[in-house]
């Protein structure tokens, strides 16, 4: 029988997730109203009635929990000051990170704020001289709008307002040198509110800093130190290491070796290295987590075996506590800190534990500290790799009972690890990499290698610098071969495979995966197998009889038709790629566009402005099929899908799937000449169809009376969605307000608006 204490801990943690859902007491009431009825049929050995009633109770609570604790913006919080015009901000406040780089070369930091003035445009309200803070404006200021100048004196700014809250802030590249932490600083930019998710699995970043309590971002010009305080003494440290590891290796081997002892979070890491271990799925190896934490623990346990059980406790906290601030208290770092010195007093004192019931307790004891943390992908993988290690590892051993205990051991570790958390990797990243398994087992012993003399380098780096960069050269080789090995699998066929993600998917795997810890071994493989099944049948299945068309938001129309397992692509996205298709793809489960159609300018993708393949793809898709919309191409079918040529400039085409019609036009030139094939507009696209363009100009020539029509970016011209609606057609601006999706049911195509959140 299952003590009651593991049982109340579940609950604790389901509580929390569930309430992610919207209905989380919802799902909590019936899931252990279901546990109650079911219980003298399929669980005689289980928990009494009255201690499920218990966990149920505590689920419900665990929901209202969290709710209370996440983080809302305050009556003076700076996000009331995001305003519709162009407005420039200069806020006083302090760091809480130093700068790092982005994605897009700029740096990013956290500002904790403090004072804002306002440089208005004519006719905009100024604060009053209390101080209070503006209403809310009803209007998300987008960040792909360049950021103001900032004022050119100080007679242009309003008084100085006291306000409060944290900020996303962006600067420049040469702006932030010789930053950090704790350090009060005067930045002055744009400010405006983070945009949410506009596409199906895109990603939500307000919702992403919303959990992190930050609800406004400031797109900075300029920033300059208000005050010369010292550094903080971890910073300091920390620098120092990295300093010792990058000064005679370079960049990336310094950098990667940095991010393996310290975590990539402490270090700036380029983007590429760190996508080319996710894709291979070893990103593990550039966080602090529990791994790092036992070998840190194993080394000081060899080092210090002659020292007495109490001075090793304590020596043995303090390193651990050291090693948490160093990179930088993280949530995975914490459970694996606090896990580490629970071990580690059992050791010390030979008090027995029990590994499990030790996970749940931290786990929980985190949790009530911080229940946001339950969000944190590196706190949920952390613990469902230890988890994974502690109940899977043991079986598994066994059934490798004919190898030598080394190679056992060295194939059992990574796959327990991989067995537990691959459903949350499918269900956050939608991709499974099939080689990760077996290169985890591969590079464990190189990675424990460079991790370990890189731990004992960053001792030696706190004590002599010089000292730590001559040792520091002995690893190039090993991580040049560790770089090696992660490149040379990323150019593997099949090296990242889309399987799409569903929440009772991973639900349902992980059910199975908890019912077979606790049933004899042969009835494991059969849960085994239908673990296996859930995970790959659905996504195909759905693949199989999904017909579907999906209007993307983006800078340019991007339309992707489904069909029975055939895809299709309408305008081949540039720069807006990897933030609205790429991970849509994914989410659906597509490894391979059957056929694409570019509607670009002859100018753009080609010479001679046919479809092509599209450049720099993370995710492995082919294009099987490319057609051109160029003179000699009038039109195609594709399964159900037709498509016909409407005109050459600019680039249109007639997609017609059903009942439905749909106008895809790629771009226009106001001004221009009159549009060929402009007749085919008024002459053979019948009543209904929908309108797909960017959202630019329309020329006059276009005679066009859709019924509905979709603008895809978010600087829809105005008088274009004006003169669409004069003659009664129902406008959308997708690139404000959300993709938009046609899914067959039933015979019949109902549209389906993503809605931003």
């Amino acid at each position: 029988m299952i003590h009651s204490g593991y049982i109340f801990s579940l609950a604790y943690l389901a509580g929390l997730l569930l309430s992610g859902t919207g209905a989380g007491w919802q799902w909590s009431l019936g899931i252990g109203a279901i546990a109650m009825m079911a219980r003298p049929w399929l669980w005689r050995a289980g928990p009494p009635r009255y201690t499920l009633i218990i966990a149920t109770v505590i689920a419900i609570a665990a929901g209202g929990y969290l709710r209370w604790r996440t983080p809302t913006p305050t009556l003076h919080n700076v996000s009331h000051w995001v305003s519709s015009g162009a407005d420039t901000a200069c806020i006083s406040g302090t760091l809480r990170s130093a700068p790092q780089l982005n994605r897009r070369g700029q740096l990013k930091a956290e500002l904790k704020a403090a004072t804002i003035q306002i440089s208005r445009a004519a006719g905009d309200s100024a604060p009053d001289e209390s101080g209070d803070t503006l209403e809310p404006s009803s209007v998300a200021v987008s960040s792909a709008i360049a950021p103001t100048a900032p004022p050119t004196g100080e007679a242009d700014l309003s008084p100085p307002a006291t306000v409060e809250g944290r900020l996303y802030l962006t600067l420049p590249l040469l702006q932030g040198t010789g930053l950090y932490p704790h350090q009060p600083v005067r930045a002055c930019g744009r400010l405006y509110a983070p945009r949410p998710a506009l596409n199906p699995a895109g990603f939500d970043f307000a919702a992403y800093l919303a959990r992190q309590g930050i609800f406004a971002g400031l797109s900075a010009t300029t920033i300059t130190p208000i005050d010369t305080t010292a550094p903080p003494l971890l910073w300091r440290l920390r620098q120092r290491i990295v300093r010792a590891f990058v000064t005679p290796l370079g960049s990336p081997h310094g950098v990667l070796l940095s991010a393996m002892v310290l975590g990539r979070r402490a270090v700036d890491l380029p983007y590429d290295v760190r996508d080319a271990f996710a894709q291979v799925g070893l990103a593990h190896t550039l966080a602090a987590s529990g791994f790092y934490v036992s070998l840190l623990l194993g080394l000081f346990l060899a080092l210090t075996r002659r020292l007495s059980a109490a001075v090793r406790l304590w020596l043995g906290i303090g390193l651990l506590l050291g090693y948490a601030g160093l990179t930088g208290l993280q949530p995975s770092i914490c459970r694996a800190v606090a896990m580490g010195a629970a071990g580690l007093w059992g050791e010390t004192l030979e008090r027995r534990t029990q590994p499990v019931a030790l996970l749940l307790a931290i786990a929980v004891g985190i949790l009530l500290l911080n229940p946001i943390w339950i969000w944190d992908l590196g706190f949920q993988l952390s613990f469902l790799a230890t988890l994974g290690l502690l109940v899977t590892v043991p079986p598994l051993t066994q059934w490798l009972d004919g190898l030598p205990t080394g190679v056992a051991t060295a194939i059992a570790v990574p796959a327990a690890a991989s067995v537990w958390t691959l459903p949350l990797q499918l269900w956050a990243f939608s991709t499974l990499s099939p080689y990760s398994p077996p290169l985890n087992a591969a590079v464990t012993l190189l990675v424990s290698l460079i991790s370990l003399i890189g731990m004992s380098t960053a001792a030696v780096a706190l004590i002599s610098s010089e000292l730590a960069s001559a040792i520091a050269p002995l690893l190039h080789w090993p991580i040049e071969f560790l770089l090696a090995i992660v490149t040379w699998v990323n150019q593997l066929p099949g090296r990242q495979i889309a399987l799409g993600q569903s929440l009772p998917q991973m639900g349902s795997i992980y059910a199975a995966l908890g019912v077979m810890t606790q049933v004899r071994p042969r009835r494991q493989m059969l849960l085994a197998g239908i673990a296996v099944a859930l995970l790959l049948v659905p996504g195909w299945w759905v693949q199989r009889h999904l017909v579907q068309v999906t209007v993307l938001a983006g800078r340019t129309p991007t339309v992707v038709v489904q069909d029975h397992g055939q895809v299709g692509l309408i305008g081949l996205p540039a720069a807006d790629l990897a933030f609205g298709l790429q991970p849509f793809l994914r989410r659906q489960g597509v490894n391979r566009v059957d056929w694409a159609i570019d509607l670009s300018e002859p100018s753009g993708n080609g010479a001679d402005g046919s479809a092509s393949t599209p450049r720099n793809w993370n995710l492995a898709i082919s294009v099987e099929q490319s057609y051109a919309a160029e003179e000699s191409w009038q039109g195609a079918t594709f399964g159900g899908a037709t498509l016909q040529r409407v005109s050459q400039l600019p680039r249109a085409v007639h997609l017609t799937l059903g009942d439905q019609h749909w106008l895809i036009v790629g771009s226009f030139a106001p001004g221009g000449p009159t549009t060929p094939g402009s007749d085919l507009v008024r002459d053979h696209l019948p009543p209904g169809y929908t309108l797909v363009w960017s959202g630019a100009p329309l020329p006059a020539p276009l005679d066009l009376s859709p019924a509905a029509a979709i603008a895809t970016s978010d600087a829809a011209d105005s008088d274009a969605v004006a003169h669409l609606e004069d003659y009664g057609t129902t406008a959308h601006v997708a690139g404000r307000d959300g993709a938009v999706q046609w899914r067959l049911s039933q015979g019949h195509f109902t549209p389906i608006i993503f809605e931003a959140s």
